[in-house]
């Protein structure tokens, strides 16, 4: 059994095979014989399963999870991997199912005593073992599981793993979460924007292959303390405009386009306006606020009359469009951004490639002061 699964592991898995090979001592994590004849697992003196039937007890973890209906299952904690197979091998279940282990030695344990051969050789199925979460993530990452069309997303807990690693596990439901709301917002966004996006970008492509893209100016701040500031429209941004005339002209200023014409309004006048909504209400926004000296830095598919408001542009892909496929292979590195949430997360996203460092928020509230959504003269 323990010969099979390391075959397997290696094939799929060869940085976990290093790790559970290289590992000599699995420490306090005991496998031994529950009442029914089935094994079960202790850790640091913790029972991770049922000392009397941990088959029985597996029905009662997975009792929330519909097999059927779900597209994706996040697992937290596989243990022996009673409650897990229980899932896997349900023939209604057609998803995928990301497997998240914390400790080796437990997993190498389990890989001794279970036989899970098919499952690490399954494809619909991931494993992580690792025992950093921060690496634990990028893991999760690199293997793509999450996917813009997976809106059903259940988890599978096992609360003995959980209550021995909580932190770690914690860490990583909140990044799970994350992930699993930004491919939600991201297939709405593709569902309302499906027609838009492809239009306008066909209508910008001249555009954007004469332009230069973000990707040419990453890193191109050299001072490594050099601060730029972003304007967003929040209500508060009332209140900063004395300090913002104030810091015109010796700190690099990035403004969203909603807030461009408040500033204008106050005689201010920032380096960067950055706009990304595919909607013409973007232009209605920008209208009549030529600036010669002001650069747009502008996603692909944004409105067409937004492109001719500004000289200097420079343009960016969007995390979210998958169209950039229409663009000739010349034309396909611009310069990915995040590009979701709000216009402000994209200009963090600039900022930072860039090389801007702080970078300081003006105006993005993340609330309504005052029962109000947005600054004076924004719109």
């Amino acid at each position: 059994c323990y010969q099979r699964n390391l075959n397997a592991l290696q094939e799929r898995y060869p940085d976990i095979y290093r790790k559970v090979t290289a590992l000599q001592d699995t420490g306090d994590v005991e496998v031994l014989p529950s009442k029914s004849g089935l094994p079960t697992m202790r850790v640091k003196g913790i029972f991770f399963h049922s000392a009397y039937d941990p088959l029985h007890e597996a029905k009662y973890l997975i009792e929330g999870v519909d097999a059927e209906k779900t597209e994706g299952i996040v697992v937290l904690g596989f243990g022996l991997g009673y409650h897990v197979k229980r899932v896997w091998g349900n023939p209604v279940f057609a998803g995928r199912m990301l497997i998240m282990e914390k400790d080796v030695a437990l997993f190498k344990r389990t890989l001794e005593t279970t036989d899970i051969e098919s499952m690490l050789k399954d494809t619909n199925v991931v494993f992580v073992v690792e025992e950093n979460s921060e690496l634990a993530i990028r893991e999760i990452e690199k293997w793509g599981f999450f996917k813009l069309n997976m809106l059903s997303v259940q988890l599978l807990l096992h609360p003995p793993s959980i209550q021995t690693y909580l932190p770690y596990y914690l860490e990583i439901l909140k990044a799970v979460r994350g992930v699993v709301s930004f491919c939600q917002g991201s297939w709405g966004a593709l569902n309302i924007f499906q027609d838009l996006w492809p239009q306008n970008l066909l209508a910008n492509m001249i555009e954007v292959a004469h332009r230069p893209g973000v990707k040419e100016l990453e890193g191109i701040v050299k001072d490594k303390s050099m601060p730029a500031i972003i304007v967003s429209a929040g209500p508060s941004l009332d209140d900063d405009i004395p300090q913002l005339k104030r810091a015109q002209g010796k700190i690099p200023v990035f403004c969203v386009g909603t807030a461009y014409r408040a500033l204008l309004k106050h005689d201010i006048l920032p380096d960067f306006v950055v706009a990304l909504d595919a909607k013409e209400k973007v232009a209605q926004q920008l209208e009549g606020t030529q600036r010669d000296s002001v650069w747009l830095f502008a996603v692909d598919f944004i409105h067409p009359r937004v492109v001719e408001i500004f000289t200097p542009r420079i343009f960016f892909f969007s995390s979210k469009n998958p169209f950039t496929i229409l663009l000739p292979d010349s034309q396909q590195d611009k310069g990915r951004m995040f590009a979701g949430g709000s216009v402000c997360h994209a200009t963090i996203d600039i900022a930072v490639k860039l090389g801007f460092n702080p970078i300081i928020l003006v105006g993005q509230d993340l609330s309504f002061k005052g029962n109000r959504t947005h600054a004076q003269g924004t719109i």
